[in-house]
């Protein structure tokens, strides 16, 4: 039986027993070509896709997923109503939906075609491997869940009491869930600065922001024309690894390699040759989202300062702007530890490192690069071009 959003193809192309739907199967006969064993529910399908993608803008708890699959109004095919947390633990851990099966333990690549691609499959099982899923609380603070503590690993919590006045207060403390810990508690203000200092090391103002853009559009274009190159590697990969599974296979059967390692590997091989055939499939959408990617970037830099330090934004909106920028945060003695993510790294020390125009290390400097003067677009200022050099190098590198 196959997972809620498929359906079974007999050997006459109709749908298989008790699932035979009259507008399903029309809407299927409208595809123009034979129909397949296993085929994506014209009707189901779009809404299994909504859930996976409701699911992957963050990780959310079996309960929340319920409910929300609950909301779509999808029934379940077995039991005519809503679904389990178990139920949706299973959908969410089921390789079916990014074109694979599992037998015995071992993944073998599918003929249907998969809902979701193996890079969502695993970051999904990433969110799933966690140590818990996220829990429900009353109060929620802005960096709850994102901060550890530097003295000993425990998780900054929030806290917020009442006084005798009736007044309430917050702070930021470790957990302290391994033991005493040195560390002493914060008022939200203490991070609030501290955060605010970070995001402006990375924000580029309009100007700078909308020349950028414009570069980075001109790198694409030349991007372009090297993907059929990667095309034609990627097809050298995949044979490669097809002789790879030929050859564990062989091993396998000559006992020379025991049949658990031969499980193990050969999965690692069938998903790197998912993502290969995922990459071929997709074609030059690869390269344009890389332009997507690299034009989110640039408008995360201009924005996220503002966005965060304003006081109407919502307290998800803040947590994803510092999940995208920073990673690794933690405090100790009140200083607030932070690394950021690749490629606001490279934007964080090129701004940090500017030299102003007129000095030895911007004349240096400029010496040792090629100058945008040969650019079409109009540069108003040296320093402008100085600065555009400097983060579209290794932003287009980094992506």
């Amino acid at each position: 039986m196959t997972p809620i959003g498929y359906l079974n193809i007999d050997a006459d192309g109709k749908i298989a027993g008790k699932f035979y739907d009259h507008e399903k199967q029309t809407s299927l006969i409208t595809l123009g070509r034979s129909l397949r064993r296993v085929e994506k529910d014209p009707l189901i399908a779009p809404l299994i896709r909504s859930f996976f993608d409701w699911y992957l803008v963050e990780p959310r708890t079996l309960k929340q997923s319920a409910q929300y699959m609950n909301h779509l109004g999808i029934k379940s095919p077995r039991f005519k109503g809503k679904y389990s947390i178990s139920m949706i633990e299973r959908i969410l851990k089921n390789p079916f939906y990014s074109g694979q099966m599992r037998y015995e333990h071992e993944l073998f690549s599918g003929v249907h075609d998969p809902i979701i691609t193996s890079r969502e499959f695993s970051d999904i099982q990433s969110y799933l491997s966690g140590k818990s899923h996220p829990m429900l609380v009353k109060h929620d603070f802005v960096y709850r869940g994102l901060i550890q503590c530097a003295e000993c690993g425990c998780s900054i919590v929030g806290v917020r009491k009442k006084k005798l006045s009736g007044k309430e207060y917050e702070y930021y403390t470790c957990s302290k869930r391994r033991g005493t810990c040195g560390q002493k508690p914060l008022k939200p203000a203490e991070i609030d600065i501290q955060v605010h200092e970070k995001l402006q090391a990375v924000y580029i103002d309009e100007r700078v922001w909308e020349l950028c853009k414009k570069l980075i559009k001109l790198h694409f274009a030349s991007q372009l024309e090297k993907q059929g190159s990667h095309v034609e590697q990627w097809g050298r990969d995949l044979s490669l690894l097809d002789k790879k599974l030929a050859n564990l296979l062989d091993a396998h059967l000559s006992e020379t390699v025991t049949k658990e390692d031969y499980i193990a590997k050969k999965n690692e091989l069938l998903n790197e040759k998912a993502h290969i055939e995922q990459k071929i499939k997709d074609g030059g959408s690869s390269t344009r989202h890389w332009l997507l990617d690299a034009e989110t970037f640039f408008d995360k830099a201009h924005h996220a300062f503002t966005r965060f330090a304003d006081p109407d934004v919502d307290i998800s909106e803040k947590k994803q702007i510092l999940r995208s920028i920073g990673w690794n945060l933690r405090l100790f003695d009140g200083n607030l530890e932070w690394h950021y993510k690749k490629p606001f790294d490279i934007l964080a020390t090129q701004i940090l490192d500017l030299q102003p125009v007129g000095t030895n290390a911007f004349v240096n400097y400029n010496k040792k690069t090629s100058s945008f003067a040969e650019s079409p677009l109009l540069i108003e200022s040296w320093r402008d071009a100085w600065v555009q050099c400097q983060i579209c190098r290794g932003v287009s590198r980094a992506f």
